[in-house]
C-alpha cells in the first residue's frame, strides 16, 4: 500500500533537516574531535586581564566553563563554572593544562589553536572534557586568545553539550528509522526543494529512474525526465505550491529499462519547524497493469454492449404482422447503445392486434434487461386476450416482484380490432395517446387515468386503469411516443415539446407511415444537434387505410 502523502510529508520534513550527528562513546574511549576545528574571523575577547594574570569579574562570573592558560596550555585560572563541571578545587585545576582537560587535544591541535589566534581568530571544537574522576562530557569548545592588560593568554570556554548530543542521537535513531521506512516502502519516493531540484528519494525510486541517489540529488525533473514530461511536472508542482493542497494525478513515465509505464503521482507539500514550506514530496504508484486491465475491461464491455444491442435489434422488431386495414410505422433510438424503451406489435387472434410503447425506468444494460422482461410478460398475456386493462394488469403481477423501489415501467397497450377500426386501449402511466382525424388541425389527446407498472399490485393496480376506446376512420392516425421525443433538448435547455412534434405529423401527412416516424425523428435529431441524447426516443405510428 502506498504511504499517505501527509505521513510522508511529516517524514521527509524530518529527513530535511537532517545533520551530521556522532553516538556518545564509551567514557573509557579516547575519542577523536568531532570536526576539524572552524575558524571565524574575529576580533580577540577583552576582559580587563589584570597583571596578577588571573581573571577579572566578567571572567568570574561567565555562565560558560572558562579555563585560562598560557600559550603553552598551563592553566592559570578556572573560573567556578569550570571547577564545578570538572570537579577541582582551584589548586588543583592550576596544576593541570589543558590538554589533561580536553580529552583529545594533542599538541597539533594547540599549534593549529595557537597558529588561529595568532592571526586574531577564535576556534571551535566539539571533543569530550574529563573531570577529576575520569568521567567523561561531550562539550564545545572555543579557544580565545587574550592579549590585553599583561602576557598573551589563552582562554577556552567550555559549555556542557550533553542534552544536544542525546538529542542528536534521538534524530539520528529516527532518521535511520525514517530512512529504513523510506527504502521499505515499494513505490518509488521523491523529495525535492521550491526550485525542484531532488534532495532526495528512496531506493525504489532510485530503481524506477535507473539511477543511483548520487545522481538524482541535485538534479531537477529536466535531467530525469523528456522535456514535454519535465514541463508537465514543474507546472503541477507550482499549482501544488501556490494551492498547497494535495495533488493527484495521472501521467506516462520513462522507467529504466525505456519502457513508458502508467503511473498515478501523489504529490504535497512539506514544511519545516517554522511552518514554512519548504518542499515537495512525491510518491508514484505503477499503475500500468491496472489501467490494461480498465482497457481490456472496457473492451469487454463494448462487446458485450454491441451484443445486448444485436439483440434487442431482434427484440424490437423491425417487420410487423399483417395488419388489415392499417398502414403501420415505428423506430427506436436508444440515448446509449441499448436503451429501455420498447414498441411491439402482436397478434391477438385472427381478427385482432395488439399494439404497445413503453418506458423503462433508466438507460444502458439494466433498463434493456428490464425491456426484454417486460417483452416477454406481454407477449405472453396478450395472446388471446382482447382486455388491454387485464393484459396490463397481468404484466405488473408478473414483473413487480423483480423491480426494486425505483424501477417502474410506463405503458400503453392498445388491441386493434382490423374489422370494424377500433382501438380499445389502457394507459399505465404513459404519454398521452395522440389520435389524428384525417383532416383536422389538431390532434385528441387522449389521457385515461392509470398507474405505472410496478407501483401497486393485484387490485390496488387494476382499479387504478381505465380503457378507452376510439373508432377510426380512413385516414386517421393514432401515434405512440415515449417522453424521450417532447423531452428532447437543444443547447439552449429548450424540450422539443408536443407541438412541434403535432407540427411534424401535419407536415408529413402524405407520407407512409414507415418514412413519417423517420422523417419526426430526423426532425427531433436536428432540434438536439449535437448534445448528448439524454433519453432513448421511440414512436409507433398506426394509421387506418379502408
Amino acid at each position: 500500500m502506498t504511504p499517505g502523502a501527509g505521513v510522508i510529508s511529516k517524514i521527509l520534513e524530518m529527513v530535511s533537516k537532517k545533520t551530521t550527528a556522532t553516538p556518545l562513546p564509551s567514557p573509557r574511549v579516547v575519542p577523536v574531535v568531532k570536526r576539524t576545528p572552524s575558524v571565524v574571523a574575529a576580533k580577540p575577547m577583552a576582559f580587563g586581564l589584570p597583571a596578577s594574570g588571573r581573571g577579572g569579574s566578567v571572567f568570574e562570573n561567565l555562565y560558560d566553563a572558562a579555563l585560562m592558560t598560557d600559550l603553552a596550555g598551563r592553566i592559570m585560572d578556572a573560573n567556578p563554572r569550570a571547577l564545578d563541571f570538572l570537579k577541582y578545587t582551584r589548586e588543583e585545576a592550576l596544576n593541570l593544562t589543558a590538554l589533561q582537560v580536553i580529552s583529545g587535544a594533542d599538541e597539533g591541535l594547540l599549534r593549529t589553536i595557537q597558529e588561529n589566534l595568532a592571526e586574531h581568530r577564535f576556534t571551535v571544537v566539539e571533543a569530550f572534557c574529563v573531570r577529576k574522576d575520569g568521567s567523561m562530557f561531550p562539550a564545545e569548545v572555543v579557544a580565545n586568545r587574550l592579549a590585553e592588560g599583561g602576557a598573551p593568554r589563552l582562554c577556552f570556554f567550555i559549555r556542557d553539550i550533553r542534552e544536544r548530543k542525546e538529542m542528536e542521537l534521538q534524530m539520528k535513531e529516527q532518521i535511520n528509522f525514517i530512512e529504513t521506512i523510506l527504502h521499505t516502502v515499494p513505490s518509488p519516493i521523491f523529495y525535492k526543494n521550491l526550485e525542484g531540484i531532488y534532495l532526495g528519494c528512496n531506493q525504489a525510486y532510485e530503481k524506477c529512474v535507473g539511477l543511483s541517489s548520487d545522481q538524482i540529488v541535485g538534479k531537477s525533473g529536466h535531467d530525469l525526465y523528456p522535456q514535454p514530461l519535465a514541463e508537465t511536472f514543474l507546472a503541477m508542482d507550482h499549482v501544488l505550491i501556490q494551492s498547497g493542497r494535495e495533488q493527484l494525478y495521472e501521467a506516462r513515465v520513462p522507467v529504466a529499462r525505456g519502457e513508458l509505464r502508467d503511473m498515478l503521482i501523489r504529490k504535497a507539500i512539506y514544511r519545516n519547524a517554522l511552518g514554512q514550506t519548504v518542499g515537495i514530496v512525491g510518491v508514484l504508484l505503477d499503475i500500468t497493469e491496472r489501467k490494461r486491465a480498465e482497457a481490456a475491461e472496457r473492451e469487454q464491455f463494448e462487446r458485450d454492449f454491441e451484443m445486448a444491442r444485436d439483440i434487442q435489434r431482434v427484440l424490437l422488431p423491425s417487420e410487423f404482422p399483417n395488419v388489415p386495414n392499417a398502414d403501420i410505422g415505428a423506430m427506436s433510438v436508444p440515448a446509449r447503445k441499448v436503451g429501455g424503451d420498447y414498441y411491439d406489435v402482436v397478434i391477438v387472434d385472427g381478427d385482432h392486434r395488439g399494439f404497445a410503447i413503453a418506458d423503462v425506468s433508466g438507460k444502458g444494460v439494466g433498463a434493456a434487461l428490464l425491456m426484454t422482461m417486460c417483452r416477454t410478460a406481454l407477449r405472453q398475456t396478450a395472446v388471446g386476450n382482447l382486455s388491454p386493462r387485464q393484459v396490463i394488469s397481468r404484466v405488473n403481477t408478473i414483473l413487480r416482484p423483480d423491480l426494486k423501489e425505483d424501477l417502474f415501467i410506463s405503458m400503453t397497450y392498445g388491441v386493434f380490432d382490423t374489422r370494424t377500426r377500433t382501438l380499445r386501449f389502457c394507459r399505465a402511466g404513459h404519454e398521452p395517446l395522440l389520435v389524428w382525424r384525417s383532416g383536422a388541425a389538431q390532434p385528441e389527446r387522449r389521457l385515461p387515468k392509470g398507474m405505472a407498472i410496478g407501483f401497486a399490485e393485484g387490485k390496488d393496480f387494476e382499479e387504478a386503469l381505465a380503457e378507452e376506446e376510439v373508432r377510426l376512420e380512413k385516414g386517421d392516425l393514432t401515434l405512440f411516443y415515449t417522453d424521450g421525443i417532447t423531452e428532447a433538448m437543444n443547447a439552449a435547455g429548450e424540450e422539443f415539446g408536443l407541438a412541434r412534434l403535432e407540427g411534424i405529423i401535419r407536415e408529413t401527412d402524405r407520407l407512409p407511415a414507415r418514412q413519417r416516424v423517420h422523417e419526426i425523428d430526423k426532425h427531433v435529431a436536428t432540434f438536439i444537434g449535437a448534445i448528448p441524447q439524454g433519453d432513448d426516443r421511440t414512436l409507433l405510428l398506426l394509421r387506418a387505410t379502408h
